[in-house]
């Protein structure tokens, strides 16, 4: 009884759709416990996760913060050092009614262009009025109406007009305002500056602190804490000591039911401090394991029933195609309901013809399919390809690689044109030599001069430098038509490795020096390897400007100089030609600064290719010659008919003198440098850039004084003379008189006459 129970468990047991369903019933159970697996390991890397995540969003806080004070600081000294701000600071007046140039450039510079700022006030000690962006105010009122805040009356500013500092960063807080009807309440932070050179003068910047958050998108109400110097300045009031945290040399710390983080910024002037209540987090992940459990009893019964369901359906067919097969002579045919189990059968013959064929195929196109797998591999490229190893390789088996450049010489050129026939003769050849010792390896060609070779040996210790060796005698009988580049690759283990193999040998082959004869490079020459060739910035300016003034000896001269260092340095020659395309590039860019056109006679394309064909410092300087020749000559005639840079200069000053115009503005429209151009300028017109934009400008206000009845205020604001006491200092240093003098004497003698 007991066998015969036995044998029928066994025999429901080895069935279709038991084996079915116990697979998928195994999928669900390694499922669920990847799951509670992967649940766990979240749990315990919970807080090192939380301390990742708000580490990095309290750095992202601090730089862009900095960033922002920064830009703060730098509108301080630019408001500073205007002129209408130094005005008043060394004033002597007591009165405000020349404010209004002040308020102008308050908002001109800092208002306009700066969305943090809420306003701008200037506080003198000696004056009994306070300057802002919008007016003037009395000062014994400013600090009750406009802006009132206990803490900063008065006597607060005038005792820290007096202090010793620069930059000060002073509390946030409420600030009321009682200039409108009811209250006007304002969250700002007081940046100050105090001028070295002026005391008892103070320029202060109230930043819309809240703005600055909300635009960086954080929320700050609650957990955000900012200290200057050990000074809490944002928020108002805190319950926070920083003494009494103990980070223990961490940027994190956690006590008391609650997440601590600081971030220091990079200028060192601010420590934010970040808090986050462990209990919100734990609730949070109260709910997540409560989804969790529910999502995965209910995956897995859902899955159960699936599974079932699937496993019942999929077994009927198969069961009837057992069926059919046991009835008998399933080569010969059988018939059944279906149409695809019909089908399957009337093609068994057929498939089995055409295995044997396709066996034959594959068996005459290995070599083929192994060269393409391993060009796949090099390139990093996905294929169908599922069993790197058996396909090729050996078991227990080592391989390197071997990266053969031919370089073709003219003398070959002239005696055939098909250079990619040519690699290919050479890679037979190669092959040839190769699989005497090592029958396994695989030589293919890969550009129209490349050629590598996969050897694959099982002893590690055998020695493939003696067969290049012998390789490289051969090819020495072919020297009169090419040389060889051979670079060799280190010894590798897992085929999967190739991509890697193929990468290295590329970077040894870059490590070809500048000569004409074979080489054998192996990876030690990687440890030489200077990364970069000479070519300074100044060396680039000198060069442009050389090539700017249509100077062929200069131009020549110093790329001689360039050459013979890189070459002293043994600089390889990939970067000798990275340096050739770079002189091209600049001579290029003086085209297109100088608006003409490359000669139909010369061939940038061509060029580049004979860059590729330069293998000596000699072949180097001889087509850097004939080059620089041929582009120099177009600029010289080009310079004889008209001078593009002081044109420019000219034209653009009488069409915008009434605008700000400066050296470092223009020089970057004609992308030379400042310096460049003021000498260039001096030479061409014997005059200095500054003195002629006055002349003009002296010119065109000369003419509004005679021609028009406007106001000297305006005549200087139009002339480009932002400040009225500069322009007059100016006219009358420069015609004698005053403006006002130069026109009444203009109508006197216009009446006289």
């Amino acid at each position: 009884m007991l066998i015969m129970l036995r044998n029928l468990f066994k025999k429901r047991y080895n069935t279709f759709l038991t084996k079915i369903l116990c697979f998928f019933l195994i999928i669900i159970l390694i499922f669920f416990l990847f799951q509670v697996i992967v649940y766990n390991y979240y749990i315990k890397n919970l807080d090192e996760e939380i301390a990742v995540y708000n580490i990095s969003d309290l750095k992202n806080v601090s730089d862009r913060f900095s960033e922002i004070i920064t830009q703060v600081k730098n509108s301080m000294l630019l408001l500073y050092m205007e002129d209408e701000t130094r005005y008043f600071t060394f004033s002597y007046s007591r009165n405000d009614f020349e404010a209004t140039p002040i308020i102008r450039k308050i908002h001109s510079l800092v208002i306009n262009n700066n969305p943090f700022v809420k306003d701008v006030f200037f506080f003198k000690k000696d004056f009994d009025f306070i300057i802002t962006a919008f007016s003037s105010h009395k000062k014994d009122m400013f600090f009750d109406t406009v802006y009132n805040k206990p803490e900063y009356q008065l006597d607060f500013w005038e005792e820290l007009s007096s202090g010793n500092f620069s930059f000060m960063y002073l509390p946030s807080g409420i600030f009321k305002s009682k200039e409108v009807d009811g209250n006007e309440i304002t969250y700002l932070m007081p940046v100050v500056l105090k001028p070295i050179d002026s005391n008892g003068f103070l320029i202060v910047f109230l930043l819309d602190i809240k703005n600055v958050f909300k635009q960086m998108g954080q929320d700050t109400d609650k957990d955000l804490y900012i200290y200057n110097n050990g000074k809490l300045i944002y928020p108002d009031s805190a319950a926070l000591n920083l003494n009494d945290i103990d980070f223990k040399n961490s940027n994190y710390t956690k006590m008391n039911n609650t997440y601590y983080f600081k971030k220091l910024s990079n200028n060192r002037d601010f420590l934010f401090l970040k808090t986050i209540s462990i209990k919100i987090i734990q609730n949070k992940m109260n709910k997540v394991k409560s989804l969790f459990i529910f999502t995965v009893i209910l995956s897995v019964i859902l899955s159960f029933i699936i599974s079932v369901i699937f496993s019942i359906k999929f077994n009927s067919p198969i069961k009837r195609i057992v069926e059919a097969i046991n009835r008998g002579q399933p080569h010969s045919g059988f018939l059944t309901n279906i149409s695809e189990l019909n089908f399957i059968n009337k093609n068994i013959q057929k498939l089995v013809s055409e295995n044997i064929n396709i066996n034959q195929d594959l068996n005459k196109k290995n070599s083929l399919l192994k060269a393409y797998f391993y060009q796949t591999r090099f390139k990093n490229i996905y294929t169908a390809i599922d069993d790197i190893k058996d396909l090729a390789f050996n078991k227990n088996s080592c391989f390197t690689l071997i990266y053969f450049i031919v370089h073709y010489k003219e003398s070959f050129r002239q005696i055939a044109n098909d250079q990619n026939k040519a690699t290919f003769f050479l890679t037979e050849y190669i092959q040839k030599l190769i699989e005497v010792r090592f029958p396994d390896s695989l030589s293919f060609q890969i550009e129209d001069n490349q050629i590598v070779t996969i050897i694959n040996f099982s002893d590690k210790s055998q020695n493939i430098y003696n067969l290049i060796n012998n390789i490289a005698e051969k090819m020495q009988n072919e020297n009169d038509y090419i040389f060889f580049t051979i670079a060799v690759s280190s010894v590798y283990e897992d085929a999967s490795l190739l991509n890697t193999a193929y990468s290295e040998i590329f970077n040894i082959s870059k490590q070809q020096r500048l000569n004409r004869n074979m080489q054998i490079l192996t990876p030690k020459d990687l440890l030489n390897d200077h990364n970069k060739f000479y070519f300074t910035s100044e060396q680039e300016q000198a060069f442009s400007n050389h090539f700017l003034n249509g100077d062929n000896a200069g131009c020549i001269e110093l790329v001689h100089n360039i050459f013979e260092i890189n070459y002293n340095k043994d600089v390889p020659l990939s970067y000798f030609q990275k340096l050739g395309i770079q002189i091209i590039n600049i001579c290029i860019k003086v085209y297109n600064t100088l608006n003409i056109e490359i000669p139909e006679t010369v061939s940038v394309d061509n060029l580049y290719n004979q860059i590729n064909r330069c293998y000596t410092l000699e072949e180097f300087r001889n087509l850097f010659s004939v080059f620089i020749s041929q582009l120099t000559a177009p600029i010289n005639n080009c310079r004889s008919n008209f001078d593009h840079i002081k044109d420019f200069v000219i034209d653009y000053i009488n069409e915008h003198y009434s605008e700000d115009i400066y050296l470092d503005l223009l020089s970057k429209k004609l992308n030379i440098t400042s310096s460049y151009l003021s000498k260039y300028f001096k030479i061409k017109t014997g005059v200095n850039f500054i003195d002629y934009l006055n002349n003009v400008r002296l010119d065109k206000a000369k003419e509004m004084l005679l021609n028009t009845n406007k106001r000297v205020e305006y005549i200087a604001e139009k002339t480009g003379y932002r400040n009225p006491n500069s322009f007059i200092r100016s006219f009358k240093k420069s015609i004698g008189i005053t403006p006002r003098e130069f026109r009444n004497n203009s109508i006197s003698a216009a009446k006289d006459s």
